[in-house]
This record gives structure tokens, C-alpha cells and sequence, in this order.
């Protein structure tokens, strides 16, 4: 009998050497729970010294060797599958992140035309001269140059004007200002105001806000410059 053996029995002996009175009725339930544990083990136990007996060091060798290429060969390929897993994630996750961003820019450039748009309409309705220069910009270009930042689109699909902080400028009653409210306001800009068809001061015509550039300044401006104070 094997060491492992003669230990079972030791503890087995020494298990039924207790009295049962000590134990109380959960305590014997236990101890002949163990006890069958035991011996199940025992029986694994000489079961395998039953399959390895006659085997020489060199067979019990090989079988040990064979073991360990097993596992080993088992380990690399649950590493691989490991590492292809997360491969095809992050590739996936790539593809993903692109799909996001395409998604994005489109969105963008979606609502910068809907904003565009929106602004076309309301500095037409401001009076907003027409025309341009040779290059193709017009009044409505040079404009949004200026002061195109002005304007987004909001979550809700509006197009808005919003202060320097971001925030959306309110008028006197607390309402949103419109695009068109806006650029009215411009109208009377000594700057701005040359964006926008000439209107009557009730003095004989002329343009709103020509009177603040001088011949001298309007002599030094370049043609470009001329066609967006309306004066090319």
C-alpha cells in the first residue's frame, strides 16, 4: 500500500475513534459524509497505482513529457485564439470609429449647408445686395466673413445667433433673435450697412452708412474692398 493510503486509513481510524454522543446528529452526518469522500479517493488513489504499476521510469517519463506538450501546445493555442480575438476587435472597433467620423463630417457638412441656406434666405429677406466681384465672392460671402460665426445650428434644427460666449442671443421680450432680426440690425452698421441695398435716409437717397468712409480711404481700398462697401 501506498504512503497516500496508509495516511487515508490513519485519519480514518483516528475519525471513528471519536465519540458520537460528542458529535450530535449534524456532526455524524458530517464525519460520514467525510468518511465516503475518503474513501472515494482512496479508491481513485489505488486505481491509478493499479494503471502505472509495471511501468518503468522511462514510460512514467514519457507519459509526465506527453502531459506537459499537451498542456503547452493547449496554452499557445488558447493564446492565439486570445490574440486573434482581440485583433478582429480592434480591427472592428477601427471600422467602427471610421464609420463614426464619416457619419460626423456628413452631419456637418449637411448642417453648414442647412445653415448656409438659412442665412441666404434671411439676408435676402434683410435686403442683402446682390452681385459680387469678378472672383465670385458676393456681398453674402464677405458678410458671413465677418460675422458668419454668429450663427449655428441648434439641437432642435434651428439656426441661431449666439453671443461671443456661445449662448443664444435673446432679444428685449426674452425670445431667441432671429438670423433675419439679426441682420436687419446690420443694416445700420457704418460698416456692415454697405452689405445691403442702398435705402432712402429721407434726405434726397443714399446709402445707409456711407457717410463715415472718406474719398482718401476709399481711394487706398483695393477693388475687392470696394465691391463689399458696395462701391465697386
Amino acid at each position: 500500500m501506498s504512503d497516500n493510503s496508509q495516511a487515508i486509513d490513519q485519519q480514518l481510524s483516528a475519525d471513528s475513534e471519536q465519540q458520537p454522543e460528542t458529535l450530535g446528529q449534524p456532526g455524524l452526518a458530517a464525519l460520514e459524509a467525510e468518511r465516503e469522500a475518503r474513501k472515494a479517493a482512496e479508491r481513485r488513489l489505488k486505481a491509478i497505482e493499479q494503471q502505472l504499476q509495471g511501468l518503468d521510469p522511462d514510460q512514467l517519463r514519457n507519459i509526465k513529457e506527453a502531459q506537459e506538450r499537451e498542456e503547452r501546445l493547449r496554452s499557445e493555442m488558447d493564446q492565439r485564439i486570445k490574440e486573434a480575438a482581440e485583433a478582429a476587435k480592434a480591427e472592428l472597433m477601427q471600422q467602427v470609429k471610421i464609420k463614426d467620423q464619416k457619419l460626423s463630417e456628413a452631419l456637418a457638412e449637411k448642417s453648414d449647408l442647412y445653415r448656409r441656406q438659412a442665412l441666404a434666405n434671411a439676408f435676402q429677406v434683410a435686403g442683402g445686395r446682390t452681385g459680387g466681384a469678378e472672383d465670385g465672392t458676393t456681398y453674402f460671402d464677405a458678410l458671413m466673413g465677418a460675422v458668419g460665426s454668429r450663427f449655428k445650428v441648434s439641437d432642435a434644427g434651428d439656426v441661431v445667433v449666439i453671443n461671443p460666449n456661445g449662448e443664444t442671443m435673446l432679444s428685449d421680450s426674452g425670445d431667441p433673435i432671429s438670423p433675419a432680426a439679426y441682420l436687419e440690425g446690420l443694416k445700420s452698421h457704418p460698416v456692415y450697412g454697405h452689405f445691403f441695398a442702398p435705402v432712402s435716409n429721407g434726405h434726397g437717397g443714399g446709402m445707409r452708412g456711407s457717410g463715415n468712409l472718406t474719398s482718401g480711404s476709399v481711394q487706398s481700398m483695393s477693388a475687392l474692398d470696394k465691391i463689399s462697401f458696395g462701391l465697386g
